[in-house]
């Protein structure tokens, strides 16, 4: 997460208790969670007018729909396809949540493996952050084939 990022900050607290191990850079904390897998995961805040929209509803992206209280992605979602196109009105919501991502991740974030954007207008009582760390931790943890399990 970004070194001046305190809601991030404060998220993973939440999620993951205070930090045991960390590695400060001149941009970025990484926390090592034991619980959790080798890929990594960059936790960021949004102001409200920059968050992603909500999928419910109407199908079309505007300035006035409603923002999601946080947004978790992988990085193979990160980009679009050629025919998503991040115009307002011109696309779906989903498309236009999915073409804004990488603008909207800050650039020392963007090798990370998994996302979390959280809107900086929630307050936490509002989020279940038991189901949120268990997404975080499924999603970060690799599979390994049926046919190795044994080695």
């Amino acid at each position: 997460m970004l070194r001046e990022d305190d809601k991030a900050q404060y998220l993973a607290r939440e999620l993951f208790g205070k930090c045991q191990t960390c590695k400060s850079g001149s941009h970025t904390v990484t926390w090592v969670i034991p619980s959790g897998g080798p890929k990594t995961v960059a936790i960021y805040s949004l102001p409200l007018e920059k968050m992603f929209l909500a999928t419910g509803g109407g199908k079309t992206a505007a300035l006035d729909r409603k923002r999601v209280k946080y947004s978790l992605f992988e990085a193979k979602d990160m980009d679009t396809r050629r025919n998503e196109m991040p115009e307002w009105a011109k696309s779906g919501v989903k498309e236009w949540n999915k073409t804004n991502r990488r603008k909207l991740t800050p650039l020392p974030l963007q090798e990370a493996d998994i996302f979390l954007a959280v809107n900086l207008s929630i307050e936490f009582r509002d989020v279940n952050l038991g189901s949120l760390k268990a997404q975080l931790e499924a999603l970060s943890k690799v599979m390994l084939p049926k046919e190795t399990e044994q080695r």
